[in-house]
């Protein structure tokens, strides 16, 4: 049992909580910025291979370049979870399959000096979170204990007796109060390096780490402390030098807040593909390189594209040729009238196509919210070519036509009632 935090520390905790929220907010928005600028350097460097293909060596130099973009691509997607205000889809699961299948997948990567040990609760029973976010903090954690053990390795004879060991624990406890609550808690714990109380008190901070350069990027924890609070969920750090540390997540079996009416959008891979290959584009995005880029690609794709760099201009356009377009492809964030703005003025116009948005970074409750304005699709950047031409391919009158026809019967048969709770009975 826990002793109960003082004042003081719920004061800290929350000081905390708030200086990490708002680093992950700043780091959230220069990962949207990077994003703008990797998407023109994706499609550039497949247009380059696209149009210059038969010269092997000119194709053999880009590989670096389109790796470096993906990696570069990768990181943005980590920091990005730094900020992310709420989980992704949830599900009912099994946290006991769930931990079991995510040390499946990553336990290729552990030394084989490194033993692992999993001892799970089998009476725990279903619990309603995010599978995605879950095993994000797993894996961070893991690695997080991982690297350690292997510090360890480095610094200690070849004869020495220390066994480096990862335990990964599942058990179940209720919080009792003026409403009851069961949660869910996973333990891994290592017995490597361990550290101080000083290194203890920074180690969720973005891009703090201990490691040498070149080895991480200090976002691993922050990540795992943004996914567990985007849960509802808490997290505990016990540790002490020389000896291990522990870190426990605590997830609740339900979720606080009633189950939103999602919209029913059908995949492209479904809907039948255009007679008219070429299309024609309305491109709205404020960033040239962006423009340039996607205008030049997508030209070369064989579709007309029509390139405008402001919101209210494009929409002067569309109120005077709106049935010169088949689709709509517009950043979110621009300024004056945004991309959000830019569907809500269209929709009252007899615009047949699709509008589809595209965005550095948006939030789950962004998407949902521009789908049920009438976006097809929202892609995040950098998007690859494939994604966007497979977008394009689609016939935009008879994805209109299904698009309301779906959404109408899912509105007639949808109920708001939560899925039932599966919990013990507190003892």
């Amino acid at each position: 049992m826990q002793d109960s935090p003082t004042p003081s520390r719920h004061h800290n905790d929350a000081l905390s909580n708030r200086q990490l929220r708002a680093l992950g907010e700043i780091a959230s928005g220069v990962a949207h910025e990077f994003n703008n600028l990797l998407a023109p350097m994706m499609l550039q460097t497949l247009s380059i291979e696209q149009t210059w293909g038969k010269d092997r060596e000119l194709v053999e130099e880009l590989q670096p370049l389109k790796q470096a973009i993906q990696q570069a691509t990768e990181l943005c997607q980590r920091i990005l979870l730094l900020g992310r205000r709420s989980a992704d889809t949830r599900e009912r699961v099994y946290l006991n399959d769930l931990v079991s299948n995510t040390l499946k997948l990553i336990g290729s990567t552990v030394d084989r000096r490194i033993q692992i040990q999993s001892v799970f609760d089998e009476t725990l029973p279903r619990l309603y979170t995010s599978s995605a976010l879950v095993s994000e903090m797993i894996i961070n954690l893991f690695f997080n204990a991982r690297d350690t053990l292997l510090d360890g390795l480095q610094q200690r004879s070849p004869d020495s007796d220390w066994t480096p060991r990862i335990r990964v624990e599942t058990s179940g406890f209720w919080v009792q109060g003026e409403t009851s609550q069961f949660y869910q808690r996973i333990t891994i714990s290592d017995n490597g390096m361990g550290m101080t109380e000083a290194v203890r008190q920074q180690i969720f901070q973005p891009f703090f780490t201990t490691k040498k350069t070149g080895k991480g990027t200090g976002l691993g924890l922050a990540v795992v402390w943004s996914c567990i609070h985007a849960l509802d969920g808490k997290i505990e750090v016990e540790s002490e030098p020389g000896k291990g540390s522990t870190f426990i997540l605590e997830i609740p079996a339900e979720a606080r807040a009633a189950k939103k009416v999602k919209k029913v959008v059908p995949d492209a891979a479904m809907l039948p593909a255009s007679g008219n290959h070429r299309s024609r584009i309305l491109l709205v995005d404020d960033n040239d390189l962006v423009v340039r880029s996607f205008s030049r690609y997508l030209t070369r794709s064989g579709h007309h594209v029509t390139t405008i760099s402001d919101g209210q201009d494009a929409l002067h356009l569309l109120q005077r040729e709106h049935e010169n377009f088949d689709f709509i492809l517009t950043d979110l964030n621009m300024p004056g009238l945004s991309g959000s703005d830019l569907i809500d003025a269209v929709r009252l116009l007899p615009f047949r196509g699709r509008i589809i948005v595209m965005s550095g970074f948006v939030t789950p409750e962004q998407k949902e919210s521009l789908l049920l304005k009438g976006a097809a699709v929202v892609l995040s950047k950098p998007i690859t070519p494939d994604r966007l031409l497979k977008e394009l391919s689609v016939d935009p009158i008879f994805w209109q036509q299904t698009n309301l026809s779906m959404n109408a019967h899912h509105a007639h048969s949808h109920d708001h009632d939560q899925e039932p709770h599966e919990l013990p009975i507190p003892a």
